[in-house]
């Protein structure tokens, strides 16, 4: 059996010393790993908060590459459908000059026929310096035309472009939407009228887009009063109304109101003719003039009643038929 070697007091002081660092070292290792499990637990919810939305980051990344993918393949066919809305809204927008111009060659030709007998007898016809609507006059048969027209049902010409600021938000809330600027006017009408499109069998973005421009006339006219309104507005409107009612929706009431604005706009006319203003006016003169004769009459009444007119009409009776020497001898 061997003998351990015993150690020395410093040696033993030394070997000590080696293991009571050892076991501060240790004991520091211990608290450290201690301190890395609790940061660990106190941080376990917030890892597995990260490893769902990673998660959900890669899904989204993969989406939009599908996405992509998507829209690389239908890219010729939007650029195709693109072209074909560009040429509709050129042949939309022609097509509204042409229309324009027809309205005009009607206002001119309702302004040149009370001219015709003249011109049978080779007198100048005098259209005025510049014919335009607001040269029109009221008549019975120029109204009744023009109400008429807003009953025919020619093809509709109106677009999105012919009411301000609609491009605008189709484009912002996409075509397929309704535009939150009609939103109230939709409530109003599904309140008072129900669904118009109901019947329609059209497709749902033939309706859609007929129904935009149907609120956009209702939209319109309740931003409008009746001076700021002319016979090619009523037209537009008309062409709008009737982009629905030919598919099918139940909207006649707009047209029956569309009709009372037109004939309101030709009594304004009719107030502001000026043959019927020279003639108010001068029916305001001979009305002043009666008034002060009916002053004048009213004094000379009065003062014919004082006592001493009743006098003088007595002395005039008395010399009626008589010489002015009458009574002159007499006691």
């Amino acid at each position: 059996m061997v003998q351990s070697r015993s150690l020395s007091p410093a040696q033993r002081s030394a070997k000590n010393e080696r293991d009571r660092r050892r076991r501060r070292e240790r004991n520091l290792e211990f608290e450290r790993l201690q301190n890395v499990a609790a940061k660990y637990q106190e941080m376990a919810p917030l890892l597995g908060a990260l490893r769902v939305e990673v998660t959900t980051v890669r899904n989204i990344i993969s989406q939009l590459a599908e996405d992509s993918r998507r829209l690389n393949d239908v890219e010729p066919d939007l650029t195709r459908k693109i072209h074909q809305l560009d040429n509709i809204v050129r042949q939309n927008q022609t097509e509204q000059v042409e229309r324009r111009q027809r309205l005009s060659q009607w206002q001119m030709q309702e302004m040149v026929l009370p001219t015709i007998g003249k011109e049978a007898n080779n007198e100048p016809i005098d259209l005025g310096v510049e014919s335009s609507r607001s040269d029109i006059q009221y008549t019975d048969e120029v109204l009744q035309d023009f109400i008429e027209k807003l009953d025919d049902k020619e093809k509709s010409r109106v677009d999105f472009l012919d009411f301000k600021g609609l491009p605008e938000e189709l484009e912002k809330c996409g075509r397929f939407s309704l535009p939150p600027s009609l939103a109230p006017i939709h409530e109003i009408l599904f309140k008072a009228y129900g669904d118009i499109t109901a019947e329609s069998n059209q497709s749902s973005p033939v309706i859609r887009d007929s129904y935009i421009l149907f609120c956009s006339v209702i939209k319109e006219m309740n931003e409008v009063q009746l001076e700021q309104v002319d016979l090619d507005k009523m037209i537009l409107w008309r062409d709008a109304i009737n982009s629905g009612l030919s598919i099918g929706f139940k909207g006649n009431f707009a047209i029956e109101h569309l009709k009372k604005i037109a004939r309101a706009y030709f009594g304004a006319k009719a107030r502001n003719d000026q043959e019927l203003k020279s003639l108010e006016e001068r029916m305001s003169e001979l009305k002043a003039e009666l008034y002060a004769l009916e002053k004048m009459h009213d004094s000379i009444i009065e003062s014919k009643s004082s006592e001493m007119c009743r006098e003088c009409l007595r002395d005039e009776e008395y010399f009626q038929g008589k010489p002015l020497s009458a009574g002159l001898f007499l006691s």
